[in-house]
């Protein structure tokens, strides 16, 4: 059966559903009151206006029990912990991402100061960073968006700067590790990264905001809340975010600045209802983003010499409208969800989630071989339309016996073409270089069961099947080949209660086991190579240790041990198509990644807490000698936040012991050490102005210690390149809320 099937099937099973309560909904409108789903954190929020990003500017530290099971005490650090549950979760909370995030910036610098994570940014915030958890890139990491996968099944890549604006992000989950066979998705090699949208306000409301910082950064948006209306059933929160930038990485090999009026910039437009509708609720978001920035590749050492870290091996000036050289990208994406969850019964509770994910991409550059170099730019358009379903049946027969299945259905047509574009009038037409067709079903269906013995310990066991059928075709070599993957996957999650109980435990241990698997992604497979009989990579994680909420102090460790069982990595590769060799990728053999989890959060006062967080690891291949690119053996954060009742003041300090980048092929370069620091402060101005609620103004410092340090590197033209961090960075922003 395709998931074309299934997703209409679980769409009928949804408008039944809606149709079925339609009369109850009419009947009881004048008594039902909104009961919003709460995955975002209740960051310091009025005690009336709901989970939402707007009320973060209602200043001061909330103490009230969260009813997710996160330790309350440890928020005031910006980051919480679930100590009751059978594998590790940190919280990033939503004041933490309002006020120490810039807010040109994105879910990557909100995890940066968690253990083993590195999120290297090689151009403005605005782009977004990279992310690397436990030594795992994000084609090795789970993100979703309110619980949906958002690695595109092709390349299992994220944009996260493509998710939803900063400013609607209720909280992050952060959740190292392979999680169990309730996570959703393929990519869980690392750990997932949970963004959680914010609600929307119980109360009216309009936020104007404005920003500006270094390198011409500006930033500027309205949210709109409707508060509640049809009979207190119904909210709505509407955001519209323009971010822009010039950039500091803007000199092109000859140190001329390429990109001299042309300014990357950004537009956002996001929205999310939530409605009660009969016994259920029913919720909807969609985003949109489009943007257009340079890619930016690093310099040559001898560029750098010349020319200061912001050169870029990136040039070409053109007379050509949509090109800007060697170095343009355009993107436009939209992502959007209907969720219904309604009680059966006192004991059942079903849910259901389509989606839609759509994204086009344009990038260009220039020929290196003449006569194209001076006529023609070398273009690049993809295509990637995507929807399914997230189907969940809860069923808790008794009070210490609860069980959880779900299906989960994708389908993904993916398109990349390589045409030529004329740089200048009346060259004859040069067909494209690119065709590629690929196109992606996947099911996954799941079951988990939770038993509660003697108010003290959980256990977790579970299991999921994957399927994945993919058709790939290149229409320009005329070849491709059709390929099903099937697998059976368990998992086991305990967590025993040493100290405490369910309701408030106190120090608990944890431990956990769950296999993970990855068919090949489209751009693992090489036309060039042949290498169609690539098989999927598999990796079996084990992870134990103590949590703790002793009040003040809250926290965790965490010893992680993940074995790949069928790496994928580039070697050279020789066959019957090329038996000179060449580079592409292989299984080449199994992987370790083992080391440790830290993090600690302590309250000194009611104002002042702290956080320190510490991570080692140790990541190798098992038969090869070559290292594995960015996993330092050390990465330390520090922190302290003061929390007034009109002032807040925060400070972060990273250390990070250095890591591999892969430059020229087989070629890795060890990245000096780098010590690093950010600063913020948010100020509620003294306003009594009708109709004002709140005036904020923030100022965050990143990089405050002007440090200059390498944090990636690549190869361009078959030289080595490095792209440094940016200098210091300052931005300040003031939103000014309306009632």
């Amino acid at each position: 059966m395709r998931s074309g099937t299934i997703i209409s099937l679980s769409l009928m099973s949804l408008g039944t559903l809606l149709l079925g309560t339609t009369a109850l909904a009419q009947s009881t409108a004048g008594q039902a009151r909104l009961s919003e789903p709460a995955p975002a954190d209740s960051a310091p929020v009025a005690a009336d206006s709901g989970n939402n990003a707007e009320t973060i500017m209602v200043t001061g530290a909330r103490r009230k029990a969260d009813k997710a099971g996160f330790s309350n005490a440890s928020k005031a650090s910006g980051q919480s912990f679930k100590v009751d549950a059978t594998q590790t979760i940190t919280r990033i909370t939503q004041r933490e991402i309002l006020e120490a995030v810039m807010p040109i910036g994105t879910i990557s610098n909100a995890i940066s100061n968690q253990p083993n994570v590195i999120t290297p940014t090689t151009t403005s915030p605005i782009v977004g960073g990279n992310i690397y958890i436990r030594g795992f890139s994000k084609g090795l990491l789970n993100i979703t968006l309110d619980g949906i996968p958002m690695n595109l099944i092709d390349n299992y890549t994220v944009y996260t700067n493509q998710l939803i604006p900063l400013g609607l992000v209720g909280s992050v989950d952060i959740k190292p590790g392979a999680g169990s066979a309730s996570t959703i998705g393929y990519s869980n090699f690392g750990g997932s990264i949970d963004v959680n949208s914010a609600s929307p306000s119980v109360r009216p409301a309009a936020t104007v905001e404005a920003g500006y910082g270094s390198f011409n950064e500006q930033k500027y948006g309205v949210t709109l809340n409707s508060g509640r209306f049809f009979h207190d059933t119904t909210s709505l929160i509407v955001n519209f975010n323009r971010q822009a930038v010039d950039g500091y990485f803007d000199k092109g090999s000859d140190g001329s600045h390429i990109q001299s009026g042309k300014v990357p910039s950004q537009n956002q437009v996001a929205a999310k209802l939530v409605s009660q509708i009969g016994p259920g609720v029913l919720t909807g978001l969609f985003s949109y983003t489009d943007e257009k920035f340079y890619l930016v590749s690093g310099a040559t050492a001898n560029q750098i010499s010349q020319y200061g870290p912001e050169a870029s091996v990136y040039t070409g000036p053109s007379n050509r409208s949509t090109y800007w050289g060697n170095n343009l990208k355009k993107e436009h994406n939209s992502i959007g969800y209907i969720d219904y969850t309604v009680p059966i019964t006192s004991q059942i509770t079903f849910s259901e989630r389509p989606y839609y994910w759509d994204q086009y991409t344009y990038t260009s550059s220039v020929p290196t071989a003449k006569p194209y170099s001076s006529q023609y730019s070398l273009e690049g358009l993809s295509q990637a339309m995507r929807y399914g379903n997230i189907a969940k049946l809860t069923y808790k027969p008794l009070r210490l016996v609860s069980f959880e299945s779900g299906l989960w259905t994708d389908y993904t047509r993916y398109t990349w073409s390589r045409p030529y574009g004329a740089i200048v009038s009346g060259v004859p037409f040069r067909p494209e270089t690119t065709h590629v067709n690929d196109k992606t079903t996947s099911l996954q269906p799941y079951f988990q069961a939770t038993f509660n013995i003697g108010n003290k310990l959980t256990i977790t066991p579970g299991f999921k099947f994957n399927y994945m059928h993919r058709v790939y075709r290149d229409k320009i070599a005329s070849t491709g080949y059709d390929k099903d993957w099937r697998t059976f996957l368990p998992s086991l999650g305990l967590n025993y209660i040493i100290l405490g109980n369910k309701s408030k435990p106190t120090l608990s241990l944890y431990a956990n086991y769950t296999r993970s698997y990855e068919p090949p992604s489209f751009s693992q497979i090489s036309t060039a190579a042949e290498n169609f009989t690539l098989d999927p990579q598999f990796a079996d994680s084990f992870e134990a240790g103590p949590m703790w909420d002793w009040g003040r102090w809250s926290g965790k460790i965490s010893l992680f041990d993940t074995h790949f069982l069928n790496y994928i990595r580039t070697i050279n590769i020789s066959n019957a198509a090329n038996p000179n060799g060449v580079s592409a990728y292989s299984n080449a053999g199994g992987a370790t990644y083992q080391g440790v989890d830290i993090s600690n959060s302590i309250n000194i006062t009611k104002q002042v807490s702290i956080f320190a967080n510490i991570g080692l690891l140790d990541a190798h291949f098992s038969s090869l000698s070559t290292p594995i690119p960015y996993a330092a053996h050390n990465t330390d954060a520090f922190g302290v936040r003061y929390q007034g009742s009109d002032l807040q003041i925060g400070a972060s300090f990273q250390y990070n012991s250095g890591y591999f980048v892969q430059t020229t092929s087989n070629v890795y370069k060890k990245l000096t050490p780098f010590f690093t620091a950010n600063l913020f402060a948010t100020y509620k101005l003294p306003l009594h102005v009708k109709h004002i609620e709140d005036a904020v103004l923030s100022v965050n410092l990143d990089n405050a210690f002007n440090r200059s340090y390498i944090v990636d590197g690549g190869s361009y033209s078959g030289q080595a390149t490095y792209n440094y961090a940016l200098p210091i960075n300052v931005f300040a922003d003031i939103k000014v809320r309306f009632n």
